[in-house]
């Protein structure tokens, strides 16, 4: 969709296209001769990298392997299992070509329909992200698309939240846009089948090209999301191990987040609230509206993170308590931020944690350099509004994150970048022996913050 969209932008600003960027469109549209056989090898081929991290993932480590979230995340897929379907999957190459056709086509359609139907009131030599505008991110559909694929995934909110957004995304007044958003539908009910068919990801296949051979699309989205919600769970744990009785989630870049209605937090004594770009927010609880979800007890706060302190924009705009255990949910945002902006959030966390003299928590992820800051994904993620200003480099940056942590005196509490060890943990296994989804090498997962000793509740 990304490739698309921005082969769109720039027929339509200048006419000068990158090759790259039309083999990649291509590769969209014929993306099935790595379909089916090299599954395996992709997960394992590229994880030699991480060694030279020293992963360490002593915060989620108990959660992740609790032997009853491990079934329901890693259980066999045996739906399916007949000769019939067994033959399909088995030569899902096929099965692939035959969907992956109407699903570019289909894919080109919804991003013309896009562009025609939300024009920027902005100029866009002014526009640094998109997020910002009516409409909200297009990078928090992508994630919202990823986690909506695959069957029993952690989120159970994500396809119904994915269908009515791009039901929303045009409309329903006009014969245009009642067609538009069929065609919206159309195509991510293709994936589906062909998810359903072959039991492997269409955009994983995509993704795979798209990054040189190095992470999928939407497994490594799906591993992330199961990552947080762990990260969630321990935090909820150790306070009910400690005496507090209440403290906050802070998920900070929402997007179309939805753990603050699916994992009972303010049942446990948590607070919860969240911040993103007032474009997104905006979607998000129209959206949450039409379904019915109930999200009364969660604080929505506008915030730009590069031009705004997010906590004062909190501190104003909500009934936060600083003073509390608070634990900091920072999913997806990093690679749309500065470093500059990164450390400053970072600085905040351990400012807070000694001043206000209780437990501050972050968890965040960051992407991989060796496949995020090549030209073609620069190009592809600035014509789409949402440009990549923040990776870090597997093979050669070893100890980046852990000196940034370390100059915001910020303690390291995990790190994890083994795809090998991702995928154990998360990725659903496929009853012909082998995970449904190519996780490679996406980036990284860490949690860190301070521990410092208890304050009060007031």
């Amino acid at each position: 969709l990304f490739v698309c969209d921005a082969c769109l932008r720039n027929m339509k600003r200048n006419r000068r296209i990158d090759i790259l960027l039309y083999l990649l469109l291509l590769l969209h549209v014929f993306p099935a001769t790595i379909a089916f056989l090299p599954y395996r090898y992709f997960d394992t081929a590229k994880t030699t990298f991480c060694i030279r991290f020293h992963d360490i993932s002593s915060f989620t480590e108990e959660i992740a392997n609790d032997p009853l979230r491990r079934k329901l995340r890693n259980q066999p897929d045996t739906s399916t299992k007949n000769v019939l379907l067994y033959l399909l999957q088995v030569n899902g190459s096929i099965i692939s070509l035959g969907l992956g056709i109407p699903i570019g086509i289909m894919a080109l359609a919804v991003l013309v329909g896009l562009e025609k139907s939300k024009p920027s009131t902005t100029p866009s030599s002014s526009i640094d992200n998109i997020s910002t505008n009516k409409g909200g991110s297009r990078t928090a559909i992508l994630a919202l698309w990823g986690r909506a694929q695959q069957e029993n995934g952690p989120d159970e909110f994500a396809r119904l939240l994915l269908q009515q957004q791009l039901s929303n995304a045009f409309g329903s007044t006009t014969l245009q846009g009642q067609l538009q958003t069929a065609t919206a539908l159309t195509c991510f009910a293709l994936s589906r089948l062909n998810y359903l068919l072959t039991r492997g990801f269409f955009e994983d296949q995509v993704g795979f090209l798209a990054t040189l051979g190095n992470t999928g699309l939407v497994t490594p989205l799906q591993c992330r999301t199961c990552w947080f919600d762990d990260c969630v769970e321990a935090f909820v744990r150790r306070l009910a191990k400690s005496d507090k009785t209440t403290g906050n989630v802070v998920i900070l870049g929402s997007g179309y987040d939805t753990r603050c209605y699916r994992m009972n937090l303010q049942q446990r004594g948590i607070r919860c609230y969240e911040l993103d770009a007032a474009g997104t927010l905006e979607e998000k609880q129209k959206v949450l509206r039409n379904l019915n979800i109930d999200n009364s007890s969660t604080s929505y706060v506008p915030c730009d993170f590069e031009s705004q302190d997010w906590l004062k924009q909190l501190s104003i705009e909500s009934n936060f308590k600083a003073n509390l255990p608070t634990l900091l949910i920072w999913e997806g945002v990093t690679m749309y931020l500065s470093q500059e902006s990164i450390v400053k959030i970072l600085q905040s966390v351990s400012d807070n944690a000694r001043l206000r003299e209780t437990q501050w928590y972050v968890a965040f992820d960051f992407i991989n350099k060796d496949w995020a800051m090549s030209n073609i994904w620069l190009s592809v993620m600035k014509q789409a509004g949402e440009p990549f200003k923040f990776a870090v480099s597997l093979k050669t940056e070893p100890h980046l994150i852990e000196e940034m942590l370390k100059s915001c005196g910020l303690e390291m509490f995990e790190l994890l970048t083994d795809s090998g060890e991702l995928s154990q943990r998360y990725s659903q296994e496929h009853w012909l022996s082998r995970k449904v989804g190519i996780v490679g090498q996406y980036g990284g997962f860490v949690v860190a913050g301070c521990e410092a000793s208890q304050g009060s509740e007031a």
